[in-house]
């Protein structure tokens, strides 16, 4: 959060988009720094209650799946697999064949070393252990007046943590004088890859107010 904060002295004020751990950076950035954002876009949001309230089984389940991505980048399996994903990302963003390679491209580039994709289990884990410090950076921020749309998934959780989600990006939103919350249809956690225009309608709308 910090970086980002350090970032928007040089580039701000500005639009923020963020997705995941980077939405809770995000939103969290903007409670602190309301002075640097006039606009802010959280896609499917991590929030630090989402991480109180998700099961032990599930948790482990979860570190397992991220643990044996680490281990098919180690065995020189991930970039296959990481290729597929971004062929089927780029092909639902555009039909030009030029741009599709650059978004393929940029997408094997950001798993490109192993630290790049164990960094996602170390997000998972920083999530679970900073809990009680991010309550209280919600606590002590501020909600500007400014245009904010939160987008969550429809599918992809259990029902539990799936209408606990709703609620949490409800009441996100509702600190917000202009915010709202959108639920995305046929969509799982990573909305700008199952529906990437969902998420440039909402920067849209956030930029145009």
């Amino acid at each position: 959060m910090r970086d980002l904060a350090a970032l928007l002295e040089v580039v701000g004020p500005a639009v923020l988009v963020g997705h995941s751990w980077g939405g809770l950076l995000a939103e969290l950035t903007t409670l602190a720094r309301p002075d640097r954002v006039v606009g802010l876009v959280l896609v499917d949001p991590y929030h630090e209650e989402m991480a109180a309230a998700v099961p032990r089984a599930l948790r482990a389940a979860s570190s397992a799946m991220l643990a044996g991505m680490v281990l098919s980048k180690v065995v020189g399996l991930f970039p296959r697999i990481a290729a597929g994903m971004g062929r089927s990302l780029a092909e639902r963003c555009t039909p030009d064949p030029g741009v599709q390679t650059l978004l393929v491209d940029a997408y094997l580039a950001s798993y490109a070393t192993l630290a790049q994709v164990a960094a996602i289990g170390a997000e998972n884990r920083l999530g679970d252990s900073s809990v009680r410090e991010v309550r209280a950076a919600r606590v002590a921020g501020t909600a500007p007046d400014i245009p904010m749309r939160i987008l969550t998934a429809s599918t992809g959780k259990p029902p539990k943590l799936q209408e606990l989600a709703r609620e949490l990006a409800e009441r996100s939103a509702a600190t917000f004088p202009r915010g709202k919350h959108v639920v995305v249809s046929e969509s799982g956690h990573y909305i700008h890859k199952d529906q990437p225009a969902a998420v440039l309608a909402a920067i849209e709308a956030v930029i145009e107010q």
